[in-house]
């Protein structure tokens, strides 16, 4: 009830204590429990032992009787100790804060480092089909409407010093065996001449086809690969380019090989090669007709 306070709702000192009537008064102030008021900047003046501070004096009403407890207004008399316990009660409650972010899921957070356990999906594993490659027949002929070539192709091997035979015949050109068959994986090389002392060659004018220009592989069982052509390009003997023809590519391609640049007299050799790349855009199967009269591949 009012006028009548318990002990546990009189303000309490440093140390937990509660100012009490019967209690005496802490330095700078009275006896009442009323903090003092004078200027910060002297010390308390003395004053003989029973005398009191008029309670008007601090601006409070006179007929205040019974006060039991002290001042709202305190001096503060240890500051450091003050913003240490600030900052212990900013640090609580951000600990606080964090807890509660932390476990809004509803479950504790995965330690640091540690994988979140994942079950394994259930259901039939099928086995990869391993790839099989469709067999291909060997190259017969071959042709290149925008330069002019029609020929059949024979076959080239190595010779004794490890180089890339050539057609006896200069009217014809020939597939290298050591190479994939048109229209497998890998480039396949096909070589001929460019001319010979009887006049021009079967490949005489490899050298001015273009990219896009199409080139046409008949095979023995009487499908055909058809080739795009990508780059036209020349190499000195010297610098030809050995991996670029013979190593391995991704996909179904094509190399034409023949000589061109400047001739040499003294060795009756051309000085460099010409080197056509394409790439295979379709195979088209043969017709039973010719799939029966087709020579095995």
């Amino acid at each position: 009830m009012r006028g009548s306070r318990t002990e546990s709702e009189a303000p309490r000192l440093a140390g937990g204590e509660f100012l009490t009537a019967g209690q005496p008064a802490l330095p700078g102030m009275s006896d009442s429990g009323l903090a003092s008021c004078q200027d910060p900047g002297r010390p308390p003046a003395r004053r003989r032992p029973g005398s009191h501070v008029a309670a008007s004096s601090l601006g409070f009403p006179r007929n205040v009787r019974g006060a039991r407890h002290a001042s709202p207004v305190r001096v503060v008399r240890r500051p450091g100790a003050v913003v240490a316990s600030l900052a212990g009660l900013v640090v609580v409650c951000g600990a606080v804060g964090g807890l509660a972010w932390a476990s809004q899921t509803g479950r504790p957070a995965a330690a640091p480092g540690r994988t979140p356990f994942v079950a394994v999906p259930h259901g039939q594993w099928a086995a990869v089909p391993p790839a099989v490659a469709a067999p291909v027949a060997r190259p017969v002929s071959l042709q290149i409407p925008a330069v002019g070539v029609r020929t059949r192709l024979i076959r080239l091997g190595l010779t004794a010093a490890g180089e890339l035979q050539v057609p006896q015949s200069t009217t014809v050109a020939g597939w290298y065996t050591g190479s994939p068959r048109p229209g497998q994986t890998g480039a396949a090389v096909i070589a001929g001449h460019v001319d010979s002392q009887a006049g021009p060659a079967v490949f005489f004018r490899l050298r001015l086809l273009r990219p896009g220009d199409r080139i046409y592989v008949r095979r023995a069982d009487g499908s055909l690969a058809v080739f795009g052509v990508s780059t036209v390009r020349m190499y000195r003997k010297t610098r030809f380019p050995t991996a670029a023809v013979y190593g391995p590519v991704p996909d179904a391609q094509l190399r034409l090989i023949t000589c061109g640049g400047t001739f040499d007299p003294a060795t009756g050799h051309y000085l460099s090669n010409v080197i056509v790349s394409a790439t295979l855009i379709s195979a088209r199967s043969a017709k039973p007709a010719q799939q029966q009269a087709a020579e095995p591949g």
